[in-house]
């Protein structure tokens, strides 16, 4: 059993008493990164992959 980034920012709740914010911040920012990643990498793929907008990007 690993610790997840779940994991991570439910423990870094109880941890703003001591004032380590950086605890609390991390995990969120590095979902953040993910999933702005995936997107990215979607709407690409799509531009790419779909014929019909294949034609309004003019390629």
């Amino acid at each position: 059993n690993g610790i997840s980034l779940g994991l991570l920012i439910y423990f870094g709740r109880g941890v703003l008493s001591l004032g380590r914010y950086d605890v609390l911040l991390i995990p969120p920012l590095v979902l953040i990164a993910i999933f702005t990643a995936i997107t990215l990498i979607n709407l690409g793929m799509e531009e790419y992959l779909n014929p019909r907008l294949q034609n309004v990007t003019g390629r």
